[in-house]
C-alpha cells in the first residue's frame, strides 16, 4: 500500500507519545545524535531507528500504534536485529473502533531484511489501528527504522 496516512504513536511508562514527541532515552540508538521520536519508523528513512529495549530493560518493550487511513492487510517492519517471532513480535489489529475493544492477532513471516505482518481483518475498509510490540533478547542494539506499507 502507498501513499498512505498514518499516525504513529508510541506507549512508554503508561504515557502516549505522538509523532514528534522526544521519548525516553532508552530507545536512541547509538548512532543517533537526537532522542528518537515516533515519526522516525515513517520518515521513509532507514538511518532514523527508535531502540528496542532488551528484556530485563525497563521498558522491556517498545509498543507501537499505527492508525490510519485506508486498508491494510500488511505492512514490513524493517530494522536491525529484530526476531521475526512471536516472542519478540506481537501485532494485533483493532475489531472495533473502541480503544479497549477486541482485537484479533495477525499473523508474521520472516521477508529478505524485513519482518511481515498480515492483518486479515480489520475495522472497515476506510480506517485502521494496528498495535505492534517489539523486545530484543540481547543487547544488540536492536532498532526498528521503519513500518512499510
Amino acid at each position: 500500500m502507498t501513499n498512505v496516512d498514518v499516525s504513529v504513536f508510541i506507549l512508554s511508562n503508561r504515557a502516549w507519545f505522538g509523532a514528534g514527541d522526544a521519548l525516553s532515552s532508552v530507545y536512541q540508538t547509538s548512532e543517533s545524535q537526537r532522542r528518537a521520536i515516533p515519526m522516525d519508523i515513517v520518515d521513509g528513512d532507514h538511518s532514523t531507528c527508535i531502540r528496542i529495549p532488551m528484556i530485563g530493560q525497563h521498558p522491556q518493550e517498545l509498543n507501537i500504534r499505527l492508525d490510519g487511513n485506508g486498508t491494510l492487510s500488511t505492512l514490513s517492519l524493517r530494522g536491525n536485529g529484530i526476531q521475526c517471532n512471536e516472542d519478540h513480535v506481537v501485532a494485533m489489529s483493532g475489531l472495533t473502533n473502541n480503544c479497549y475493544g477486541e482485537s484479533k492477532l495477525c499473523t508474521l513471516a520472516e521477508g529478505t531484511d524485513e519482518c511481515r505482518v498480515t492483518c486479515s481483518v480489520q475495522i472497515n475498509s476506510d480506517e485502521f489501528s494496528v498495535m505492534v510490540s517489539l523486545s530484543a533478547i540481547d543487547d544488540t542494539e536492536a532498532g526498528l527504522c521503519e513500518v512499510v506499507f
